[in-house]
């Protein structure tokens, strides 16, 4: 159970991190 909270935990931690980097683009383009 610990295990499968930890990959959803980076997964969520990922799908932000990509949101993010798409957001800070779209600002600098």
């Amino acid at each position: 159970m610990r295990n499968a909270m930890i990959i959803e935990a980076i997964l969520i931690l990922a799908t932000l991190g990509v949101l993010a980097q798409g957001i800070v683009w779209l600002l600098m383009a």
